[in-house]
C-alpha cells in the first residue's frame, strides 16, 4: 500500500497567504529547499492545487467551508 504525505506551508493561525496572496512570512533557506526537493524526488506522483474559496482558518471541529 502506498503512503499519502501532505505538505502544507501555513502560519500558526492557519493562513497560507495574506489578503493579496502575499507569502512574505515564508523564510526559505537551504534546509527547507533540501526537504522539499527530497520529498518531491522521492514521490511517484504529486497532487498540486488549492482553493481560493476558503479565506479563513477552520474553526475547531469544522471539516470544510
Amino acid at each position: 500500500m502506498r503512503k499519502i504525505i501532505v505538505s502544507v506551508w501555513t502560519t500558526l493561525d492557519g493562513f497560507v497567504a495574506g489578503p493579496r496572496d502575499e507569502m512574505d512570512w515564508l523564510q526559505i533557506d537551504e534546509q527547507v529547499l533540501r526537504y522539499e526537493r527530497e520529498l518531491v524526488e522521492g514521490s511517484s506522483a504529486l497532487l498540486l492545487g488549492g482553493s481560493r474559496r476558503l479565506r479563513r482558518p477552520l474553526a475547531a471541529g469544522r471539516t470544510g467551508p
